[in-house]
This record gives structure tokens, sequence and C-alpha cells, in this order.
């Protein structure tokens, strides 16, 4: 029986070893990711979702174009300024001829109050002439963001809340520094 028991405890001890080792591994994943992503884009933009609205693109898919305004340009000036830009994002929902996002996708994917956005420019056949007008020339697509409340900020596909300051932290440490602010 005492034997048992350590030899449960000694499976008990090497399991969780490997599910700290797994987790570990994959924090450090994350960590790729973002990295990857930052690299990745090459817009990077604080800002607010103010509307949505669906359409349907050339190709005939469903897709959203949020309305996104800019307090803060981390990279892309001087193509993308402070004011408003377009954000391309897949979805939408068909009911007979209507169309209609709900909040599983659309302007839902970018951050509802505050947020940072890393886009690239959208495809061709994503643009349509029935779009409002913006402040940017430039429609994007987005890539990531990272959703910011006072304190804390989490990415997208994140479960875990991080400060804000370690957002700030990170974007030092990979080269991003505000190139434009709103006062």
């Amino acid at each position: 029986m005492k034997t048992t028991k350590m030899l449960m405890s000694f499976f008990i001890s090497i399991i969780f070893s490997f599910y700290s080792y797994g987790q570990h591994m994959s924090s450090q994943n994350l960590k790729k990711y973002h990295e990857s992503s930052i690299q990745d884009a090459k817009y990077i933009f604080e800002g607010q979702l103010i509307c949505w609205k669906p359409y349907y693109n050339k190709k005939g898919k469903v897709m959203t174009c949020c309305i996104v305004q800019i307090t803060k340009v981390y990279r892309g000036a001087p193509q993308l300024k402070l004011g408003t830009v377009k954000i391309i994002t897949r979805g939408g929902h068909m009911q007979g001829s209507d169309i209609y996002v709900t909040e599983s996708d659309g302007g839902a994917y970018l951050p509802q109050k505050n947020g940072v956005i890393l886009g690239i420019p959208t495809e061709p056949w994503n643009v349509v002439d029935t779009m409002s007008q913006t402040d940017n020339m430039v429609v994007l697509g987005a890539i990531d963001f990272i959703d910011i409340s006072e304190k804390t900020a989490q990415w997208s596909g994140d479960k875990i809340r991080i400060t804000v300051d370690s957002v700030y932290s990170f974007f030092k440490e990979n080269g991003l520094m505000v190139q434009e602010e709103q006062k």
C-alpha cells in the first residue's frame, strides 16, 4: 500500500512536470507568434472601432468593412495617418438578400473599445466602390490585434490578460515606437 502511494505520487509529479513544461513551451510559441506578427505587419496602430458594415466583395464573399479611429501610429507613417481607416475582415451572415454581422464575426474580430491593430494591405477584390470614405487611402486587412482596457491587454487568441505596460515594452523590444499620436 505504501509502495503504491509512492509510485502514484511519483507518476503524478512526472505528469505535472510535463504539463508545466508544455505550458512554458506554449507561452514561448505565443511570444514567437506575436514577434512574427509584428514583423509581418506593414501597419501597426492603436485606435477605436467606430462602426462596421457587411458587404459582398468582388468575388461574392461576405466581408465586413470596419471603420477604426486611429489614435497612435507605430508603423506605416506617412501612408497611414491619424484619422479613420478601413479594416476588412472576413465574415458576416446572409439571410435572404440581407447580410448582417453578429458578435462572432466581422467587427467583433477587432477590439471593441481600444486596441492595437496589426495590418497589411487588403486584397484588391475586397475593395468595392460603395465603401465609406475615410481619412486614409489605404484599406487594410487585420492579421492580429491586441484588445486594450485601462490597465490590461489581451492578444487575440490568448486567454491571459497582461499589463498594458508589458505590451508597450514588447513593442519597444521589437523596435516599435510611436510615429504619430493624437494629442
